[in-house]
């Protein structure tokens, strides 16, 4: 395995000898190592290598820097180039590695699921975060270490996700005790609720303090005699779930971004009380987005698909308010005609606009445009 040290911005001199001294101490081959420094907007990326350098792709907008168990690094590169964080999902064996977007100044750090390349991060004072092989490095620039998540990747702005897809073998197969059941008011939940066993029943609900539907539900879960867990959530916390969501539908269509809303809620709400949850879903590209929410709290979702009965959860009138109304805020007329000039896709409103901006904020680049 490669050693590396990684920082998302530019480190004193003194900090930085320190650093390489590190790893020169501990390897007894003698050679100097590569350290390179990437503009990221107004921060600088600097890494450290000391036995390897960064691979780049055609473009030389993306950089990589990392060791991985087999010779995969250029094609672990392309893959991302095309599918994002989902290159991670069929990686055998021990790695990590480190990119970085140089066209949307951001960077993903991912790690093996079975912890079998030693990771380590740290976090400055200012929020900037560092990444090693070596402990030791990293506590010549931060004062407190910690492991890396394994099978996790990290990306700027966006923070922790589980790149495990469903069913994956390292993920343990959870028994009813375990599981949530999301209740949103409709039959098909209900029916999956009275399959769990009758004492065993746990269940969970996500909206606004002023949903008239909570009452709805909490009356269901006492008929269904089901521990029932409530998540309510405020305007600023909708409002700033909107790109994790966004990250989860891979697109920008605002239906979509609007139906996956509850279900993120519900499925924060339920990773604090299980291991895994139970949704009901008629719809498989819900249902894609509903499993990648869900690995982004480390929890197991089951999407029984139920023909006939299911029906997608909408959002409530006043939260698509909310939502439209702070993107009428923060798209200005200017701003919105500009978007619209800029791209081929049909863009009908700001909302749409600033789906449309976030987008293409927190995602690698080189994602399709119109979806």
């Amino acid at each position: 395995m490669d050693s590396v040290f990684v920082s998302s911005c530019r480190l004193s001199a003194a900090v930085m000898k320190d650093v390489i001294h590190s790893f020169h101490q501990a390897d007894e081959e003698k050679n100097n190592g590569v350290l390179k420094h990437i503009g990221l907007g107004q921060d600088t990326f600097t890494v450290f290598s000391k036995h390897s350098s960064m691979q780049a792709n055609s473009s030389r907008t993306l950089w990589m820097i990392g060791s991985f168990e087999h010779e995969i690094k250029e094609i672990v590169l392309s893959r991302f180039e095309h599918v994002g964080t989902a290159a991670f999902h069929d990686i055998q064996g021990a790695f990590f590695c480190i990119i970085v977007d140089t066209v949307n100044h951001t960077f993903f750090a991912a790690r093996d699921r079975h912890s079998l390349a030693p990771f380590y991060y740290g976090q400055t004072a200012n929020g900037h975060y560092l990444f090693s092989t070596s402990i030791f490095a990293l506590h010549h620039a931060v004062r407190h270490v910690y492991t890396f998540p394994p099978g996790h990747v990290f990306a700027r702005r966006i923070g922790w996700r589980s790149f495990s897809p469903a069913g994956d073998s390292t993920v343990s197969k959870l028994s009813h005790e375990d599981t949530v059941v999301l209740l949103f008011g409709d039959e098909a939940s209900y029916k999956l609720v009275v399959s769990c066993p009758a004492d065993k029943r746990q269940t969970c609900w996500a909206g606004l303090i002023s949903s008239e539907n909570n009452k709805t539900v909490q009356q269901a879960a006492r008929t269904l005699d089901s521990q029932h867990y409530t998540y309510v959530y405020n305007t600023a916390e909708l409002i700033t779930s909107i790109p994790n969501i966004i990250y989860a539908v891979e697109g920008w269509n605002r239906e979509l971004i609007r139906q996956a809303v509850p279900y993120y809620f519900a499925l924060k709400k339920a990773a604090e009380v299980a291991g895994t949850a139970a949704v009901a879903l008629t719809d498989s590209a819900m249902g894609r987005i509903v499993q990648k929410i869900g690995a982004s709290f480390s929890l197991s979702v089951k999407t029984p698909f139920l023909h006939g009965h299911a029906s997608p959860v909408l959002l409530n009138q006043s939260e698509a308010s909310i939502l439209r109304a702070h993107a009428n805020n923060v798209i200005g007329e200017k701003e919105f005609k500009q978007i619209q000039q800029q791209t081929t896709c049909l863009i009908r409103s700001k909302e749409e606009a600033w789906y449309y901006q976030l987008y293409h904020e927190y995602m690698p680049s080189n994602v399709p445009d119109c979806l």
